[in-house]
């Protein structure tokens, strides 16, 4: 779930570094018990409003390639950034309290949010 999630999320052919960067979006928030409640990553993924791709025919069709094993450069890339944001290895630094992202229109700040960083043509925001 997590692997289609980013996969989809950060865009298919984005890089590494941005996929990564999602991952721990949704790894903060599951880690953020406090503000979230969850208390696995498919709660996190499957929250009313949170994660748009889930609700689309392109997320199961991923899942299930994962589930099968059929893997492109893509896909793989989204399966080892996933790995590693799950293992705690960073291939960038995403700190803890980095748990929103959209789509980078060059905001200071979403919905009440402080920007943290862009990446990937993503824009990342504080809690």
């Amino acid at each position: 779930t997590l692997c289609a999630t980013v996969h989809l999320e950060a865009g298919e052919e984005n890089t590494s570094e941005a996929k990564f960067c999602v991952a721990k979006v949704v790894l903060n928030r599951l880690n953020d018990t406090d503000t979230w409640g969850y208390g696995s990553i498919q709660d996190v993924v499957y929250a009313p409003g949170q994660f748009s791709v889930v609700h689309k025919k392109s997320f199961n069709s991923i899942k299930q390639r994962l589930q099968e094993g059929d893997f492109d450069e893509n896909l793989l890339s989204s399966v080892m950034a996933s790995y590693f944001a799950y293992l705690g290895i960073d291939l960038c630094v995403v700190e803890s309290d980095v748990q929103y992202f959209n789509i980078d229109f060059g905001y200071s700040s979403w919905g009440g949010h402080k920007r943290a960083f862009a990446c990937g043509g993503n824009c990342f925001y504080y809690k």
